[in-house]
């Protein structure tokens, strides 16, 4: 998938959605410190989508905090799991459906088990993965409690 398919994708699912969003483009915003100096923001104005793979090889999707890592062997027994890993760059594109650094926190591929930090939901306005490296998604951090309703957890993080 090429940057500019991942971005109209996900305009395309928050127009037939109906979801207060918009994508704005920069020059690199692959991970949460790079898009904070594209936006001129902190870095925990950023919202990142991390994939995790676990032993039976089921994706997992968590979304926290730019400013956050997750505790991955506390977040595995959490939810249940013997062990998880980071996903490969191709695991990613395959189970979310956009490219490593521009994985969105809403509009991935359907089947995926997510888990939202709680901590976000008091952000406000914060910038995500826009469907490539080079695009972000702005939106209010409250969507995130309606589109994953129940999949809110404290997630482990450092």
């Amino acid at each position: 998938m090429d940057d500019i398919s991942g971005y109209k994708k996900l305009q395309q699912f928050i127009e037939s959605k109906g979801i207060d969003a918009s994508i704005v483009e920069v020059k690199d915003g692959a991970t949460s410190l790079s898009a904070s100096h594209a936006l001129g923001t902190e870095v925990n104005n950023i919202v990142k989508s991390i994939l995790f793979i676990d032993e039976s090889k089921k994706p997992v999707l968590v979304i926290l905090g730019g400013e956050s890592r997750v505790k991955q062997s506390k977040l595995a027994k959490m939810i249940g799991r013997k062990k998880i890993r980071l996903a490969t760059r191709e695991e990613v594109l395959e189970f979310t459906g956009y490219p490593a650094g521009g994985v969105p926190p809403i509009g991935c591929k359907d089947g995926l088990e997510v888990y939202v930090d709680r901590k976000i939901f008091e952000k406000g306005k914060v910038f995500a993965g826009g469907g490539s490296e080079r695009h972000l998604l702005t939106f209010d951090a409250s969507i995130l409690a309606r589109v994953y309703p129940g999949r809110d957890i404290d997630l482990p993080v450092e």
